[in-house]
């Protein structure tokens, strides 16, 4: 059987958590500058993942990523069925090709690695600046009426998908190749 932790975790500068089995993050891990190793680790619905540093093994996700404070390094793709945030002062590079089956919050932060699809009915929002490709067959949401949501490469939209700035701006740097709904709300 796989071992959980509920509690809190707190990975300082520079050293190293290694789970050698597959693991359950039922409280709170704090990445201070330091590094995820081992087994993979499945952060349950009601725990969280924070910070910055570097996790080498794979993260699934149900509950809540966040970077911030610097950058968080995710080797592997994650399974991201739950809610990543990237704070302002945050950067997630994930970087492996990845996809999105929860919610990406953008708080001003910046995404980069490798190319993300952003499933049916799921949504990335908010402002900052996303640096990879985007397949889109959720939706893209521009809703910080005092920032730019910004993406620098392609975007493509798919069939269902929807690319809207409701209260936002919403810059795209890239080709945009649409086969969806393109929204500007005012």
């Amino acid at each position: 059987m796989a071992p959980t932790q509920n509690g809190t975790i707190d990975v300082a500068l520079n050293s190293t958590l290694n789970v050698t089995p597959v693991w359950a993050n039922g409280g709170a891990l704090v990445l201070n500058g330091g590094f995820l190793v081992g087994g993979n680790v499945t952060n349950s619905a009601t725990a969280r993942i924070a910070g910055f540093g570097t996790a080498s093994n794979t993260v699934v996700n149900f509950g809540i990523l966040t970077a911030t404070n610097g950058t968080l390094n995710l080797v592997n793709a994650p399974l991201q069925n739950g809610t990543a945030n990237i704070a302002a002062l945050g950067t997630l590079n994930v970087m492996q090709a990845w996809n999105n089956a929860g919610t990406v919050n953008m708080f001003n932060g910046t995404l980069i690695g490798g190319n993300i699809s952003n499933n049916a009915s799921r949504l990335i929002a908010g402002s900052g600046t996303i640096n990879p490709n985007v397949y889109n067959g959720g939706q893209i949401l521009a809703n910080d009426p005092s920032r730019v949501l910004t993406l620098n490469n392609s975007l493509v939209n798919l069939v269902g998908g929807v690319v809207a700035a409701n209260t936002g701006n919403l810059v795209i740097n890239g080709t945009f190749t649409n086969a969806g709904t393109l929204k500007h709300d005012s």
